[in-house]
């Protein structure tokens, strides 16, 4: 006879005093996003071990949701707010904590990076009306006009499969350029000349990191600016219309991967650009015809998303960004001295608020309040002070 088929036998109460002297516990803990769903998983010591799943903002610490069960952690749920809305894009942490009684588990915790509700970009035109740019969440790009009473056409499909936000602006001849960073990592564009249909894409030289930003011009063609190769900023400067050369900013800070600058021209030629730097911060920066100056934080505390950037008269500078607990934050300042950020208002934004660009001589600030419903904010170009939210659709 075996020696040891005494001891075998009494395997399954070893196990059982075992598992009664570890307590409680969580085994394989793991935490995912795929097809808009979270799904977090784990398995306990203890089938009548109680479990809560925490999902939080990583930045604030505000929690979004929370849900509770008994036995194994098997969640699968939409990635929505307590109300249905859509969470905004950012990062998040997962906490998962477990206790049979007066056992206690360890918590674990994981991050998470949400790519939820798309940002709309906006360029303001001289008649009054504006022309916006969005991802459907395929990848596709869609174009609509916003008229001057503030109603909204109907959105029109320009196709092609992109990588992060696209971005439109308007150049010196009135043509409007929307430029995304495609599947392929490289930067491509397509214009819309004044009495004329989309053209098909073109591809530019270079590489994207995160989503370019169109820089629109009165007088000239078009900048555009993104995050390049090793997330430097890059500025594709036009050499003639329709024609671009590729230079990387000199002494930018590297770029929190897979964000957007923003970036405005003024009158004296000068271009300025916000970005959401590698530290989570945001920094200043810009490029006289000698070349650049030194860049400069943007006060303190971290962000989400992305940043923008515009100039409602060609002289003062507007910039905006997520704000703790996703509330919208915009700074009033002029080139080369930054000023403080202010709270646009209490409500919760599910996107980075955007900026219209152009040179209408107003200025828009574009986000999304509630499920699928685009709001927009006028800043009060005497007064600076905004005039509050309105419902676009």
């Amino acid at each position: 006879a075996c020696p040891g088929i005494n001891l075998y036998n009494k395997v399954p109460a070893i196990r059982t005093e075992v598992a009664a002297l570890m307590g409680a516990g969580l085994t394989h803990p793991s935490a995912g996003v795929s097809g808009g769903l979270l799904n977090v998983s784990a398995g306990v010591l203890r089938p009548t071990q109680h479990w809560t799943v925490t999902l939080s903002e990583r930045q604030s610490g505000e929690v979004f949701r929370r849900w509770t069960g008994t036995g194994p952690v098997t969640l699968s749920v939409p990635l929505t707010d307590a109300v249905g809305q859509q969470l905004p894009s950012g990062r998040y942490r997962v906490l998962v904590e477990s206790n049979d009684g007066s056992r206690v588990a360890r918590p674990w915790s994981a991050p998470l990076t949400v790519e939820g509700a798309n940002r709309v970009d906006g360029v303001d035109l001289p008649d009054g009306t504006a022309r916006l740019v969005s991802r459907r969440p395929g990848g596709s790009v869609q174009v609509r006009m916003r008229k001057a009473d503030g109603t909204l056409g109907s959105w029109f499909g320009l196709g092609g499969v992109t990588l992060g936000q696209p971005s439109i602006g308007v150049n010196g001849n009135g043509a409007l350029v929307v430029a995304v960073r495609g599947t392929d990592n490289a930067l491509y564009l397509t214009k819309r000349r004044v009495g004329q249909p989309w053209s098909a894409w073109r591809k530019l030289a270079g590489t994207l990191t995160g989503s370019p930003t169109v820089v629109s011009s009165g007088t000239a063609e078009v900048d555009i600016v993104g995050a390049g190769a090793r997330n430097r900023l890059t500025v594709w400067k036009p050499t003639r219309y329709g024609t671009w050369a590729t230079a990387t900013a000199a002494a930018a800070p590297a770029l929190m991967p897979g964000t957007a600058p923003g970036a405005v021209r003024t009158t004296t030629g000068t271009l300025h650009v916000v970005v959401h730097a590698a530290d989570d911060s945001t920094w200043y920066g810009r490029d006289l015809a000698t070349g650049w100056l030194a860049w400069q934080r943007m006060g303190t505390g971290f962000l989400d998303g992305d940043v923008d950037l515009a100039s409602p008269d060609g002289k003062t500078l507007v910039a905006s960004r997520w704000g703790p607990r996703h509330r919208a934050q915009a700074m009033v300042f002029s080139g080369g001295h930054s000023g403080t950020w202010a709270i646009v208002s209490g409500d919760h934004v599910a996107t980075p608020p955007t900026l219209t660009s152009g040179l209408s001589r107003q200025q828009l600030l574009f986000g999304q309040l509630a499920p699928k419903s685009l709001s927009q904010n006028k800043l009060g170009l005497t007064s600076l002070t905004w005039t509050g939210w309105t419902k676009t659709y």
